[in-house]
């Protein structure tokens, strides 16, 4: 092979040694070209001659580039990581100075709301209240005792509602809570006990409460003895609501023991302060009778026993008996003014004749409420009436009805 050959071979190797390609490929790729074997040696053999560092190229090339890459990837990174944290403290700061001026514009409430709501000790410090300063330092929202509310005196009805609620405790329902959400509280437990027919959840301080509670559960139970759970002398007005009671213990006095009824003249009398004991009987009596001349002798009151209103309120509870016996609605518009006005009296005595609660549609509110108990014979209902001036009518006129 002449010399400008072998010298053309060995700048081809030096020039891709030098790009970094191995020996044995550019041998290879020389060969496959039709190069001698003999040719490339020695062509390889001058190249390292003059240029010996060429025999580990490769290699140092490629660990050098790397390593270069790699000092400037991770100077990148931690440029990038600085910038990023240097930013973030840029804004941390920022925002904090913000806060801190909106801090100092809250009130001690709005700061103790910031702390509860974010769980940050942060706006203690300019919490100005020395009670509400500490409270927030010791995390008062953590408490479930309404501290925190009542603390802020923000809510407090709320909070203790749904403690009762939730811990099932009706003692929570304290005068802490205003006047809608006090009866609520109660209303709940009440039903509570009669739906699950349980007296001893009746059981709190309050003695109307009580005995209404009890009164309903063992009405709806049917069972008088669970009368029993209330104290002597405050479980008559439980034990009323049972016929076999009201006959037994109240019509005898009036000299009849051999009518089933469920309300006597006696019940009339102590359950009315406006009706005459001695007027009861005659009405039980002009009842049982359905004896319509016997309703307007007491209407009329020639006797003078009795005041206008009384005379008034006791008529009319006998015009409804007769009526009612008699099924004649004619007799309700004998029925003057009393407890109700005198139109809705009569309306309450149609629909009890004709057993229609649909009559009542012409009541409205408690009226309504009076009239569907009567027609439907519902004492339970008489005492559910938010008036509670027409809870012993509502009783009355059920129980007159049914001695008619």
């Amino acid at each position: 092979m002449a010399n400008s050959d072998v010298r053309k071979l060995e700048l081809f190797i030096e020039r891709q040694l030098e790009k970094g390609f191995s020996l044995r490929r550019i041998k290879q790729k020389l060969v496959a070209v039709g190069h001698p074997v003999e040719a490339i040696e020695k062509a390889q053999a001058n190249v390292f001659l003059r240029k010996p560092y060429l025999k580990r190229a490769p290699h140092s090339l490629k660990f050098l580039t790397l390593f270069l890459l790699g000092i400037v990837a991770t100077a990148l990174v931690v440029f990038v990581v600085i910038k990023v944290a240097e930013q973030q403290r840029y804004e941390r700061t920022i925002a904090e100075l913000e806060l801190n001026q909106s801090f100092s514009l809250m009130t001690d409430n709005e700061l103790l709301y910031y702390a509860r709501d974010h769980d940050t000790f942060a706006p203690c410090p300019f919490v100005k209240g020395h009670n509400k300063y500490y409270a927030c330092l010791d995390k008062i929202w953590e408490k479930r005792d309404c501290s925190f509310e009542l603390l802020l005196f923000e809510g407090v009805s709320e909070c203790f509602y749904n403690r009762a609620i939730s811990e099932n405790n009706i003692s929570l329902c304290n005068p802490f809570l205003n006047g809608s959400m006090f009866d609520s509280c109660r209303g709940f437990f009440f039903d509570k006990a009669v739906r699950e027919e349980n007296a001893l959840l009746c059981n709190i301080s309050d003695p109307l409460y009580v005995s209404d509670c009890v009164s309903a559960i063992a009405l709806k139970k049917n069972d008088r003895t669970i009368c029993n759970f209330l104290p002597a002398g405050e479980d008559v007005a439980c034990r009323t609501q049972f016929l076999e009671y009201l006959v037994d213990e109240q019509f005898v006095s009036c000299g009849r023991t051999d009518t089933v009824v469920s309300m006597t003249k006696e019940e009339i009398a102590r359950r009315s302060s406006r009706i005459h004991n001695e007027t009861a009987c005659k009405v039980a009596d002009f009842a049982l009778k359905k004896d319509v001349v016997g309703c307007e002798m007491i209407e009329k009151n020639e006797d003078g026993s009795l005041t206008e209103s009384d005379a008034k309120d006791s008529s009319n509870f006998c015009f409804f008996a007769v009526a009612y016996g008699r099924k004649d609605g004619g007799i309700c518009l004998s029925i003057k003014d009393g407890y109700l006005s005198a139109d809705s009296l009569q309306t309450l005595c149609k629909a009890k004749v004709l057993s229609d609660v649909g009559v009542c549609d012409q009541l409205k509110s408690e009226e309504r409420s009076l009239c569907l108990a009567v027609v439907k014979a519902d004492l339970l209902a008489c005492r559910k009436l938010e008036d509670i001036t027409l809870r012993t009518p509502c009783q009355l006129f059920i129980s007159l009805a049914a001695l008619s």
